[in-house]
């Protein structure tokens, strides 16, 4: 059954698909068929989970597109609403539904009408009032799954056939009373809808109803008498039961749940039927070929130019009529310089892969989000597939990497070899402009460093070694800087201080200790030791890089493990402590350690020329200015110095 449908063929490309049944025989294939397809989101309801149908599905769907959820069709029509509700939440709306639930159990009548009729029923119900235009829907397409035993019924099978048979019928039904124009209401639906008018009195709020229902479904004048006597029916069967209850909702409710979940139709306006007439611009080349047949058959080719030309003239478009004119009239080959004139002074607009792909990060993409902006302007953006293929280009060859239960590491010569290759590419344009000497003398600045963190929750994962924990982690990263040729700067990192351009070196589940950082340094400085020069080729040039890494991004309990300092306290650099600092003749004397240097400087002086600035400032407080200039002045910031000093 096809809702809202305009077109024979149904183009299943990023659509969201729900399959009720999926995990069976006919299920598992028809889910195969729909990933290739490239649905966005395929929701599998099953009663029970089938690993072997998942790991099938798994080996076509690379992306996991598809879902899994718990269902019992046979739940009924509220939790079917809420299962779907749920749904909805996750895609934010379904335009597939296909119902293959289905069993064969002769002995158990009860179940098979629930599971192969009264089920359907539910479920398409549910899907037709989410998927109706006219209640805020976007149309959409619902399968329901028969059997031949439906048009040959099978002796041996009776109750099987039956239901089969129920659903083709229903479906049918359904069907024609949708492309006859239409709408089903739930009495449920009806009752919510005087509840929520603000009347207080039932006769205000039947009235409403009435213009409600009148307004959704636009009877004909044809069909009112046929509208009124729908309603008043509906209003004397509520009143009998709403009085049987004493009028009580809690008691209504439980007592003709049944009733209320039932629907009523309404006859809308009847519309032509068939396909949409659409418009001729809007039309498709076959459709606009079959509109022109007569025209263009008793007609000649110069009275259609000239046509042409008079219209356009007429509709304000003159330089097109003068353009027809030329085309036209003059030389036969005038068209085709015209054509190949237009074909030079196009440029294409599409984006690159790499450009796609840096429009999905900065965004913050999701597959099937980019999908539906590629909808929108498919000039423009490339396949999924092709930006795939542009980030898998950012990622360094997986034979540079060392991946164990606890930890996983790259190799620094490859992973700066990757990055010049990118870098490179990148800037393709300005390496055009170098010659071969200055192609042979770039040099790539990278800054490394690591860090550690604790604390994190522990998710139990288990590990061979008895010291491995998750609850830990050490990280050591690399960022390039800038690449540059003597004064020229080929490019230059915008954002140093952030994590975009960031490359990790090694993650390793462990807890920062001084040894450990002493360690992963004397690693990271041994491999930088041994680095070589990174060659890239472009065409017939050869680039080639060589590499200066700079020890900055470590934070001062580094600095101490490294320099073994044994306080947090105590200057790296002079080897001052607290109580060193405010002695400052004698710490101005003291010796530096050069070799030092390379970690920064220590902020601890600075802790001292800040607190003093603080006390410099306090002086000057009550004459509320920079510089004390005049003599009163001074004689007051010197007053309140003598007053901090007494204190």
């Amino acid at each position: 059954m096809a809702h809202n449908v305009e077109e024979n063929t149904f183009n299943l490309y990023a659509k969201n698909v729900v399959y009720i049944g999926g995990f069976g025989g006919i299920g598992v294939e028809t889910c195969k068929q729909l990933l290739q397809k490239g649905v966005a989101n395929l929701m599998i309801l099953d009663k029970t989970w089938n690993e072997s149908a998942h790991k099938e599905l798994n080996a076509v769907d690379t992306q996991r597109v598809f879902q899994f959820m718990e269902f019992d069709i046979t739940c009924g029509l509220d939790k079917t609403r809420q299962v779907f509700a749920r749904i909805m939440e996750k895609f934010g709306y379904i335009d597939v539904l296909i119902n293959g639930a289905g069993i064969c159990d002769e002995q158990d009548y009860d179940l098979i009408i629930a599971v192969n009729f009264t089920g359907t029923i539910n479920a398409t119900l549910v899907a037709y009032d989410l998927m109706d235009r006219s209640r805020d829907g976007q149309g959409g397409v619902v399968v329901n799954i028969s059997s031949v035993a439906a048009l040959t019924p099978f002796p041996v099978l009776p109750i099987y056939s039956g239901t089969k048979g129920g659903v083709l019928s229903f479906t049918r039904a359904l069907s024609v009373g949708i492309s006859s124009c239409t709408r089903m209401f739930t009495r449920q639906h009806l009752y919510n809808l005087m509840q929520n008018s603000g009347f207080q009195h039932f006769e205000d709020k039947f009235n409403y109803l009435k213009e409600e229902i009148n307004k959704l479904t636009g009877p004909s004048d044809e069909d009112i008498p046929v509208f009124n006597a729908t309603m008043n029916r509906f209003i004397s069967e509520f009143k009998t039961r709403w009085t049987r209850c004493h009028r009580k909702e809690e008691r209504f409710f439980k007592t003709h749940r049944n009733w209320l979940d039932s629907s009523i139709s309404f006859f809308t306006k009847q519309l032509k039927r068939g396909r949409k007439e659409i418009a001729f611009e809007e039309s498709g080349p076959k459709t606009k070929y079959k509109k022109t047949k007569d025209l263009r058959d008793n007609t000649s080719l110069s009275m259609l130019a000239f046509a042409n030309q008079v219209k356009l003239r007429e509709s304000g478009n003159i330089g097109a009529s003068k353009l027809v004119h030329d085309v036209a009239s003059c030389s036969p080959t005038r068209a085709d310089k015209y054509r190949k004139s237009l074909l030079k002074s196009v440029v294409s607009n599409k984006l690159s892969s790499e450009e796609a792909l840096a429009v999905l990060v900065e965004a913050g993409l999701s597959r099937h989000q980019y999908n539906i902006v590629k909808q929108a302007a498919p000039e423009r953006f490339p396949s999924y597939t092709a930006v795939q293929l542009a980030k898998k280009q950012c990622y360094p060859k997986s034979d540079s990497m060392r991946v164990c239960e606890s930890s996983v590491e790259l190799d620094l010569q490859a992973l700066l070899n990757h990055t010049v290759e990118r870098l490179v590419l990148l800037q393709n344009s300005v390496i055009d402009s170098l010659n071969k000497k200055e192609l042979s003398e770039l040099c790539l600045y990278t800054k490394w460093g690591f860090d550690g963190s604790s604390g994190h929750s522990s998710y139990k994962q288990a590990f061979h070694g008895t010291e491995a924990t998750d609850s830990s982690v050490l990280i050591t990263s690399i960022v390039p800087l800038r690449l540059e040729c003597g004064e020229k700067i080929i490019w230059q990192n915008p954002r140093p201080s952030s994590t975009r351009f960031c490359r990790p070196l090694k993650m390793e589940f462990i807890k920062e200790t001084a040894i450990t950082s002493k360690l992963e340094h004397d690693r990271v400085s041994e491999e930088i030791k041994h680095l070589n020069n990174s060659t890239v080729e472009l065409g017939e040039k050869v680039v080639v890089v060589r590499h200066s890494l700079i020890l900055s991004m470590i934070d001062g309990k580094v600095c101490n493990a490294l320099t073994e300092t044994t306080s947090t306290q105590k200057c790296y650099l002079c080897g001052s402590t607290s109580k060193d600092f405010n002695q400052i003749d004698k710490t101005i004397k003291k010796e530096i350690n050069t070799d030092n240097l390379q970690f920064g400087l220590s902020i601890l002086h600075g802790w001292i020329r800040f607190f003093e600035c603080l006390l410099h400032l306090s002086y000057k407080l009550p004459i509320k200015k920079w510089q004390a200039r005049s003599d009163s002045e001074k004689q007051i910031v010197e007053k309140t110095r003598e007053d901090w000093f007494d204190c």
